[in-house]
């Protein structure tokens, strides 16, 4: 592979080892380790061929939505070079050029999906070597899953973020996606970047931001506003560590009430 091509894939795609069985660690208001979250690394699929402008849907969790970290991919492509696209939830993840090799590729997807998508975009014959994933394992506390309802015998105070408040009143994707971005917003505030944001906050405001582009885009009753609402309401899902750490503050408890109750209108619009 000459220099050129090695600097274009460096540029295009962090290559790094991925890591089995690595710890996620969340702390809560009291700065204890909640271990609830727990990376693991599990196989998806391996020795397949996609030809030019072929599409494959890789099925993450047959069940339901699961978290992905990355995605690492072993592939080499037949006779020429070819270029190869992944996507989830709608959004491209990565797209970059594959040579008549075996190299490995790191890609990010960071959030809940239920599939992720390996397209190949030009170029010759690709070759699937091994495709693996890093994705979260909730434990279960108290009797609790990934689709329990959260539901709570309080409710938010009115007036207390009218900014927020007034997105509530109209209970259709696009305030609520604005809802969505605003509580993100204020939560930035208290949140520790690295073990808040970065894992529980930020795909939140991703999905948020998708459901507000495509209902503007396409209109509130679009085919696509639907599952992007439902990836939505799985990035919610899956930082129910963060939301129960929210509620044992007073500085967050009206935040974390907002966020939840969202979750529920949300999840009546789908219904």
């Amino acid at each position: 592979m000459n220099s050129v091509v090695s600097s274009l894939l460096a540029v295009m795609m962090m290559i790094a080892p991925v890591a089995f069985g690595e710890n996620w660690e969340h702390r809560d208001c009291c700065g204890n380790i909640d271990r609830d979250v727990h990376m693991e690394t599990i196989s998806l699929e391996r020795g397949f061929h996609l030809n030019q402008g072929e599409m494959r849907s890789i099925t993450v969790n047959h069940r339901d939505w699961r978290y992905v970290k990355n995605l690492h991919l072993q592939v080499e492509a037949s006779g020429s070079s070819a270029w190869i696209s992944v996507s989830a939830n709608g959004t491209k993840k990565g797209n970059f050029l594959v040579p008549a090799s075996d190299p490995a590729y790191l890609v990010t997807i960071g959030e809940s999906v239920r599939t992720i998508e390996i397209t190949n975009t030009g170029g010759g014959r690709v070759f699937v070597r091994d495709l693996k994933a890093v994705v979260a394992r909730l434990t279960p506390r108290h009797g609790d899953d990934l689709n329990d309802d959260n539901l709570f015998d309080f409710d938010y105070t009115p007036g207390a973020y009218p900014e927020i408040d007034r997105f509530f009143e109209r209970n259709e994707a696009t305030s609520l996606s604005r809802a969505a971005i605003l509580i993100v917003k204020v939560l930035n505030g208290f949140a520790d970047p690295e073990t808040e944001v970065v894992p529980y906050l930020l795909p939140i405001k991703i999905a948020a931001g998708r459901v507000l582009y495509i209902a503007e885009s396409r209109g509130v009753l679009g085919a696509e506003v639907r599952p992007a609402l439902e990836a939505l309401v799985a990035q919610i899902v899956f930082a129910k560590p963060y939301t129960d750490s929210l509620l044992k503050k007073d500085a967050t408890f009206e935040l974390g009430i907002r966020l939840l109750a969202l979750k529920e209108k949300i999840k009546d619009i789908i219904d």
